[in-house]
């Protein structure tokens, strides 16, 4: 479903995400550089089409039990620019028992129906999307 993502995985260093979490945070899910994910094919995040291309995820955080994943078209470095986001999904959050160090982002994918999951310290944040 997808071609790559790339993004600079920063350690936890007894850091956990959900305890950085400031309600309205949006989170350029890395470090230094935006994180992208490039697309061959069309994917549906709920009813919103997501073309196929390369994007930049943001995680933007509602408060410490409440994320949504977000698409831009252009990167920036505090918060995405309001005309750039293509989609905002809910998503889930849960927590690990164990703490994962280096920030881990993982896209599976069977049939047509696939899930990113994002997992630092022991937060693990899920959204499901499938293939237009």
């Amino acid at each position: 479903v997808y071609k790559r993502q790339e993004y600079h995985r920063p350690l936890a260093k007894g850091r956990d995400l959900l305890s950085m979490v400031q309600p309205g945070l949006y989170w350029r899910m890395g470090a230094d550089g935006p994180t992208t994910l490039n697309t061959e094919v069309d994917l549906l995040f709920g009813d919103t089409t997501v073309p196929k291309g390369e994007y930049v995820l943001w995680a933007h955080f509602e408060d410490s039990e409440r994320w949504s994943l977000v698409l831009a078209t252009a990167p920036s470095r505090r918060q995405p620019d309001p005309d750039t986001i293509l989609v905002s999904r809910p998503g889930s959050i849960s927590k690990n028992t164990e703490a994962v160090e280096q920030l881990t982002i993982e896209l599976t994918t069977e049939n047509n129906t696939g899930i990113l999951v994002l997992e630092w310290g022991t937060a693990r944040l899920s959204v499901n999307f499938t293939t237009a």
